[in-house]
């Protein structure tokens, strides 16, 4: 049934009428496929409620879009705006309900209303059981996500009644073996997120009957040895996480069956080098995070994850003959310059992270074989201006890091990498000179130099950089001349710079500086201009499953 136009939207009908017969050109003058060009400007929420019930001509334009793209993301008064639109709602095959405290009456105004729903995502909704009774309906969903929410084993019975399900995340729901049991049924699934949930050995047991898995999350849920047992006739798996568990040696011995995997997540599993070793009938892995040392035979591997382990120089060394690696993080391992020497044999990696490894100078000059080397990360490693210049042969470089450094006069070795668009070299004492130097990379747009002992003439040369958008200063002795020149940067489109003394006394701001990594540099802003702002980095939630 059609819903009359409130009173608004017939006084803008009225008004685009009166503007037309006056002669003007009004909007609503303009043919349908203008109107639908004008509207794809706009956020999907604007689409839906708002165009729709400004008149009856927008009303039909954004029936057309709906039909031509049956998805979008609702937020508050959703089912306002489903009940009282008359839109064609059975051709919306994708929803997003987000930040909604959903009852069970809602949901079944999606099961009545969106009949042909293929994919829905209702991640952090505050579900309860009784609310997943009402999605019953939705017979054609394939693609389901009711991440962190409450639905516990009572909810994990309804869900089962989604039969032709091949995705669903029910990561943090409280869902134990009962659940999991209940699961079980949804035998056409291909991925499943059960992460964060205690369903232990017993409810892997009742996930083993879901032969079609391709992808299966269960990180950290009291998963023992008994039941990466039960796992092992998933023979499709390619991508496993068991991550936070308690698998030990007994388990990892029984991953050995699954040939296909390709991804595998054991960290926090209390594995040791025997554990690990087992691993290595595995030959199809391309990805492994593992955090134990004895990787060596696992020759496929492209991507390896040590930081933090204290693997030492003879872990260092047997990672040697992992030659197909191209990306590698042994930060903080006590790896040393000696034994830096081996992983030159490494020479496809790309990505290379030994942060706070003991690597210094001569370290610096082993690894500068590395040719392919586009991002490397060697902060706190007593590096100086001879390790500086062995590093300036990397001339593939984007990123660097070398923070608490103390390079110096080595700023100007590094002015050769003119790839470079990220550098950290904060606490390096490089002075003025040494910013003249940085100010050749003509490339840069992020650049950290807190505590270097920087002037008003060393940020005269910064403000040569065009490109910047992200400029660290902190702690360093630039005055009001120095601040004018930055504020070129700032005219040429640079987001923020960050000098210290920018706010006033008693009013400073505190950031924290984070590590700098092989993704993404990240370096701490502050207003230097009050037309500025600063821009905050976005963490990224990698615990949500394959829906997102």
């Amino acid at each position: 049934m059609t819903t009359p136009p409130d009173d608004k939207s017939c006084k803008a009908e009225s008004s685009a009428k009166a503007s037309r017969g006056s002669g003007s050109v009004g909007i609503n003058s303009l043919p349908d496929e203008n109107l639908l060009d004008i509207f794809s400007f706009l956020s999907t929420k604007e689409h839906f409620s708002q165009c729709a019930y400004v008149c009856s001509n927008w009303n039909q334009v954004t029936r057309g879009r709906l039909a031509l793209h049956p998805s979008f993301t609702l937020f508050e008064k959703w089912t306002d705006f489903i009940e009282r639109s008359n839109l064609e709602m059975d051709k919306v095959l994708s929803l997003t309900i987000d930040g909604v405290e959903l009852i069970e009456e809602q949901c079944g105004t999606i099961s009545t209303k969106l009949v042909n729903l293929t994919q829905l995502d209702l991640c952090r909704n505050k579900i309860k059981p009784t609310v997943v009774k009402g999605l019953s309906s939705l017979t054609n969903l394939k693609k389901l996500n009711l991440g962190h929410n409450e639905i516990g084993n009572d909810g994990a019975k309804h869900v089962s009644s989604l039969t032709h399900l091949t995705a669903l995340d029910l990561f943090d729901n409280g869902i134990g073996p009962n659940g999991a049991q209940r699961l079980s049924s949804l035998t056409n699934l291909t991925q499943l997120n059960l992460g964060n949930n205690e369903i232990g050995d017993a409810g892997a047991e009742h996930i083993s009957s879901l032969t079609n898995l391709t992808q299966l999350n269960l990180r950290i849920t009291k998963l023992g040895a008994n039941g990466v047992k039960s796992l092992r006739g998933l023979k499709k798996l390619t991508e496993l996480d068991l991550s936070g568990n308690q698998i030990g040696y007994e388990g990892v011995n029984n991953l050995s069956e699954l040939k296909n995997l390709k991804k595998l997540n054991l960290g926090n599993n209390r594995i040791t080098g025997d554990g690990a070793e087992r691993l290595c009938g595995l030959e199809n892995l391309t990805e492994l995070d593992l955090r134990a040392e004895h990787l060596s035979q696992l020759k496929n591997l492209t991507q390896i994850n040590l930081c933090l382990n204290q693997i030492g120089p003879n872990g260092a060394e047997r990672l040697c003959e992992l030659t197909n690696l191209t990306q590698l993080n042994l930060r903080s391992n006590l790896i040393g310059a000696i034994k830096a020497e081996s992983l030159c044999k490494l020479e496809n990696l790309t990505q290379l992270d030994l942060g706070y490894n003991r690597i210094e100078d001569d370290g610096a000059q082993r690894l500068s074989k590395l040719k392919k080397l586009t991002q490397l990360d060697l902060s706190g490693n007593q590096i100086g201006s001879i390790g500086a210049q062995s590093l300036s042969e990397l001339t593939n470089l984007t990123h660097l890091d070398l923070n608490g450094n103390g390079i110096e006069d080595g700023a100007q070795h590094l002015s050769k990498l003119k790839k470079l668009t990220r550098l950290g070299l904060n606490d390096n004492r490089i002075g003025d000179d040494g910013a003249k130097y940085l100010s050749e990379l003509n490339k840069l747009t992020h650049l950290s130099l807190d505590n270097n002992g920087i002037g008003d003439t060393g940020a005269e040369c910064l403000s040569k950089l065009k490109n910047i958008t992200y400029l660290s200063l902190d702690d360093n002795e630039i005055e009001t001349a120095g601040k004018k020149h930055l504020r070129k940067l700032i005219r040429c489109g640079l987001c923020s710079i960050r000098t210290e003394d920018d706010t006033e006394e008693g009013d400073t701001e505190e950031y924290d500086t984070e590590e700098y990594d092989t993704e993404e540099v990240v370096i701490p802003t502050r207003v230097i201009d009050d037309d500025v702002k600063s821009d905050d980095r976005e963490s990224d939630d990698s615990e949500d499953g394959y829906l997102h």
